[in-house]
């Protein structure tokens, strides 16, 4: 659920729930849940303060049964949730933000509404709006609009210089989001120089990220050689940056492993 705030701020709230007959196996699934989801908000842009975690909520359901004509109730399975508010300060990322929470449709229904006022709009704010577009369609599993709306942004980001409003960091991850639609698209040879071309402004996380997409797109190419070695050095600014148990880099030992077996 969302609401927008006089101060412009607009709060969100995301309910995570696990389901089982074991109480601690529900207690451990929903706390994973939520915790993949608080990371997701963090590497999305939402700060820590403006992410507010409720207490958990346990309770075990009674199933009903019928004995001698007589309901009875035996007890069922763990139910457990967690509820994470958010505040969003950016109202331009609303659509985004309600994507990311697993409500897709109601994004669309957001950028919709914006969609008209696109002409009056300031060059980086419209970029805004189609960054958001973009996100929205590759969530819904739509690479082909996804496309549409991520070569809009390299088309209104030409014109900005960068600064506050439009960073090298931006600019490479408009790049890696317009090479990985290619990709799910099977293009891999169109989506390999613009991973290239993002890794020149790039840096930390969101380099790390261009490198797995750049050894995706030489993987499918059957550069394999070259593939590992992009990868690795994903696997190493993760490492050098997040503790090791960290699922990150698991998934980069992962990715790494199956590009091995390729």
């Amino acid at each position: 659920s969302t609401r927008q705030q006089a101060n412009q701020l607009a709060s969100f709230n995301a309910t995570m729930s696990s389901k089982n007959a074991d109480k601690l196996v529900a207690v451990a699934e929903v706390t994973k849940k939520s915790g993949k989801l608080i990371t997701d908000l963090k590497q999305f842009g939402i700060a820590d303060k403006d992410l507010k975690t409720q207490s958990l909520n346990i309770y075990r359901e009674e199933a009903p049964y019928w004995e001698d004509g007589v309901q009875k109730y035996r007890d069922g399975d763990w139910n457990a949730s967690i509820s994470i508010d958010i505040t969003l300060r950016d109202l331009t990322k609303s659509a985004e933000l309600t994507a990311l929470l697993g409500d897709p449709a109601a994004a669309m229904q957001i950028l919709g509404q914006l969609e008209p006022y696109l002409p009056q709009m300031t060059p980086s704010q419209a970029v805004a709006v189609y960054a958001g577009m973009g996100r929205v369609q590759s969530i819904a599993g739509r690479p082909e609009l996804a496309e549409a709306a991520y070569r809009q942004v390299l088309t209104l980001s030409a014109g900005l210089a960068f600064g506050a409003e439009w960073r090298p960091q931006d600019q490479a991850v408009a790049l890696g989001n317009l090479g990985t639609m290619l990709l799910r698209q099977g293009r891999a040879a169109e989506a390999e120089p613009l991973f290239r071309q993002a890794l020149t402004g790039a840096q930390g996380a969101v380099a790390a990220n261009l490198l797995d997409g750049l050894g995706a797109a030489l993987a499918a190419q059957g550069v394999m050689q070259a593939a590992w070695q992009a990868q690795r050095q994903a696997l190493d600014l993760r490492l050098a940056a997040l503790p090791e148990d960290h699922a990150q880099v698991a998934a980069s030992f992962a990715t790494l492993g199956a590009t091995l077996l390729r």
